[in-house]
């Protein structure tokens, strides 16, 4: 078994090509948080892809750099709609079912693709024991007792009520369109979650200079920062 921290920042590279292709910067689980579906790859390289994916099957962790047999197997895009999984859940909030916060998600444990546990604040929770989660917080039944949330349920329509009829409208389009793109400005967009979040520790430059002083909030400019000296994983990591 390992865990998602181990995982995250671990370089990752190509057997049969030898090659470097980039460093894991995220995690992405299936929609019942029951196994790991995808990593998400972060380049320094200005040609590759603005967000490329590993299935994490295919994907083995080892002491120093995480490995896939081949380049073939990164992916830029999804296999799936991003409805079909789940965000990774590390730095957000969690609660029991009678509203009292357990902490903050600090790590998930895996045994392969297989989600074992949660790791809240030093505590354990069994995957099974998650009820339910959203983009900000997850829901854990920590009562060992059996629970089912309820499912809203549509509005019945009382009989006899008057139908609304909707005519349907008919739009005219011109014979030619012309659409008009706008220029991509190749800034990556997939690092504005960190704005307004603090800085946990220093983050340094590659000549261990400070770039982003530990405390610091984050920003649009200290984001800029990082980018340009190569360290948005070590800011998104390191970011409460």
């Amino acid at each position: 078994m390992y865990r998602v921290s181990e995982l995250l920042s671990k370089p990752l590279i190509t057997l049969s090509d030898a090659k470097f292709a980039g460093t894991v910067c995220n995690i992405f689980f299936d929609k019942n948080f029951r196994r790991g579906r995808y990593v998400e790859l972060f380049s320094e390289d200005e040609n590759a892809p603005e967000q490329r994916y590993v299935a994490l099957d295919r994907l083995r962790l080892g002491a120093d750099a995480a490995v896939v047999s081949h380049e073939g197997l990164i992916r830029a895009g999804w296999n799936n709609p991003p409805s079909e999984v789940a965000p990774n859940p590390i730095n957000r909030t969690a609660y029991n079912l009678d509203g009292k916060s357990l902490g903050r998600v600090t790590d998930v444990i895996l045994d392969g693709v297989n989600v074992k546990q949660f790791e809240i604040e030093g505590k354990t929770y069994e995957s099974d024991t998650l009820v339910s989660y959203s983009d900000k917080i997850l829901i854990f039944n920590d009562t060992q007792k059996p629970f089912r949330p309820v499912r809203p349920r549509k509005p019945r329509i009382p009989e006899g009520a008057e139908q609304i009829t909707v005519a349907a409208t008919t739009v005219e389009l011109p014979e030619k369109l012309t659409v008009t793109t706008a220029p991509h400005t190749g800034e990556r967009s997939d690092y504005k979650f960190l704005l307004g979040k603090k800085t946990v520790k220093h983050i340094l430059s590659h000549e261990g200079n400070v770039i982003v002083p530990e405390g610091s909030v984050v920003t649009a400019e200290l984001i800029d920062r990082a980018r340009a000296a190569g360290k948005l994983v070590q800011l998104a990591l390191n970011s409460l």
